[in-house]
């Protein structure tokens, strides 16, 4: 039951990200010149991971002060 709050707010930034994420890989690479689409997916992807890569090193580090 105390699992409860921090679940429904994973729940709600889990959904709301995962619209905003695909609505920018849908609109963005329409946004740029038709030579430039592949290099603008391609680089979505990269910020993506890095993004994704940052977060995950920052969760493990505050569970270590955490703790």
């Amino acid at each position: 039951a105390a699992d409860g709050p921090p679940d429904a707010a994973l729940l709600v930034l889990a959904l709301s990200n995962g619209w905003l994420m695909t609505a920018i890989f849908v609109r963005a690479p329409a946004a740029v010149a038709p030579a430039d689409r592949p290099a603008a997916g391609a680089l979505l992807t990269l910020w993506l991971n890095v993004g994704l890569a940052v977060g995950s090193l920052a969760s493990v580090h505050i569970m270590q002060l955490v703790a």
